[in-house]
């Protein structure tokens, strides 16, 4: 009896190693109402940004990951678009069970950047650092 007592207790803390990792790969989209909680909460903007923000700007932005590839997109506005038809590199860098530490080659600026991407449940925020809030992403696929 002691000993089945001793393998349970051991089984409840091994199970949070058997959890699956999180894992980029996937469909993601910007989640608006969580976005805007943290604007609302933390943001440092301007009453016209956040006008902006606030008219349904966020929960449009796709991203898909494919093991080196990415895809950022917004569906239905820009499917003519040849730069957002494109998947461009990326490789985790780091990872741990806060963040994944990404290099991501940007069209926008012509460089790669690096990025956290701080995980949060079934989602994922990157901290814009100039704006002080947090824009999520949450897997839907």
């Amino acid at each position: 009896m002691m000993r089945i007592y001793f393998l349970s207790i051991l089984l409840i803390f091994s199970l949070p190693s058997f959890a699956q990792e999180f894992d980029l790969v996937g469909k993601w989209k910007s989640h608006e109402e969580k976005t805007l909680a943290s604007m609302a909460k933390d943001g440092d903007i301007t009453e016209q940004a956040r006008e902006l923000f606030e008219n349904k700007f966020y929960g449009k932005l796709q991203i898909i990951y494919t093991k080196n590839e990415y895809r950022a997109y917004f569906p239905g506005e820009t499917d003519d678009l040849e730069e957002f038809d494109q998947y461009y590199p990326y490789e985790v860098i780091s990872k741990n069970d806060n963040y994944i530490e990404v290099k991501n080659f940007s069209a926008l600026f012509n460089e790669y950047e690096i990025s956290k991407l701080y995980i949060e449940g079934n989602c994922y925020y990157e901290f814009d650092s100039k704006l002080q809030f947090r824009e999520y992403f949450c897997r839907i696929e």
